[in-house]
């Protein structure tokens, strides 16, 4: 708990990532008896200055703030940092956990990892491993579970692109296919048309000429009746 007053001891900030999620945990934390500071979006700026004041000189002991409301934060005597996620990207856990053990000071930083935070967990891991930091086991294995279920991802999304593609592929030649087929058609119909064309007007002809009681002969001479 929060009680007494005195020298101020080392002070904790609690990091969350929305606005809403901080008041909730300021105001749970102040019914428990903590003496808590919040720092969010929601506050104007006069109030946030009251807010760090109070938490620089110890009046309260805990500092409840989002990520975009504490950037640039430096108050020398955090001892302790606490994430309640990691974070929405890698360089906010960073800036989070910078917050603690400053001017040469010890610190230590504890996060909650939930599944929510899987696919941060590779870079994390990563992270942790560069920084020779130890790595829980749970984590790990989250890291592994989700980097080996993104490459299942990718591999299915690479045989859906091949698939797709090749149905492409299939519905060209098929589209080719039935142009040459119509082309085809069109050039018989046209044909025929020609021919039936002809045959209609060599019957005329034919026809005229008998109606003017003529006929022809080998030597074109009419002949007499």
């Amino acid at each position: 708990g929060g009680e007494g007053g005195g020298t101020p001891g080392p002070r904790v900030i609690v990091f969350c990532v929305y606005k809403k999620e901080a008041k909730d945990v300021a105001r749970l934390m102040g019914a428990r008896g903590f003496r808590c500071a919040a720092l969010h979006g929601d506050l104007s700026q006069r109030a946030r200055g009251a807010a760090l004041a109070s938490f620089r000189r110890g009046e309260a002991e805990v500092l409840v703030a989002t990520d975009v409301a504490a950037r640039g934060l430096d108050v020398p005597s955090v001892a302790h940092v606490v994430n309640l996620s990691v974070g929405l990207s890698i360089d906010a856990y960073v800036h989070r956990v910078g917050r603690c053990g400053r001017a040469g000071r010890a610190g230590v930083a504890y996060t909650f990892v939930t599944e929510g935070d899987a696919p941060l967990a590779p870079a994390l891991v990563q992270l942790l491993e560069r920084s020779r930091q130890h790595v829980p086991r749970d984590l790990a294995e989250m890291a592994r579970a989700h980097g080996a279920a993104e490459a299942r991802a990718k591999e299915a999304a690479a045989r859906a692109a091949t698939a797709v593609g090749s149905d492409d592929d299939d519905e060209e030649l098929e589209a080719r296919r039935e142009n040459r087929e119509r082309q085809k058609v069109a050039q018989r119909s046209r044909l025929e048309r020609e021919r039936a064309q002809q045959r209609s007007r060599g019957g005329r002809r034919a026809g005229d000429f008998e109606a003017r009681g003529g006929t022809k002969n080998s030597g074109g001479v009419r002949r007499r009746a």
